[in-house]
């Protein structure tokens, strides 16, 4: 995904809360790192920021991170300041764009169901 990707394109539109001398880095690049760092399996604020360290240079093939990467604080401020709604209505657009999944239908991020958590059939180890 490049800069201009569809995922950056729409949360581009989530309004930045910060005053303009506190955006240092892109809400852009903080939102799409938290996103993907819980995708990942992190649940803390610090696990979004050891993860975006862990992956720098992969991240940076498709963010700006002009002053390197946000702190734990930083992302935390800026998913605590951010319109909920707004977020939460930009995620489900971003989800439908990358599925093909009929109405009411959902998709699996975090992973249960491909660890074998959910239990299928007669094969399952607790039947």
């Amino acid at each position: 995904m490049n800069r201009d990707g569809k995922m950056i394109g729409i949360f581009g539109s989530v309004e930045d809360p910060r005053s303009h001398i506190n955006r240092l880095h892109d809400l852009g690049d903080i939102l799409l790192i938290g996103i993907i760092s819980v995708i990942c399996e992190a649940e803390t604020w610090k696990q979004m920021a050891e993860f975006a360290k862990s992956k720098e240079n992969f991240l940076k093939k498709f963010l700006n991170l002009k002053n390197g990467l946000p702190s734990e604080d930083t992302i935390n401020r800026v998913f605590s300041s951010i319109d909920s709604d707004q977020f939460e209505s930009c995620f489900m657009d971003w989800a439908n764009s990358i599925s093909e999944l009929g109405k009411g239908q959902v998709i699996a991020i975090d992973g249960k169901t491909l660890r074998g958590a959910k239990s299928s059939g007669k094969n399952h180890p607790s039947k």
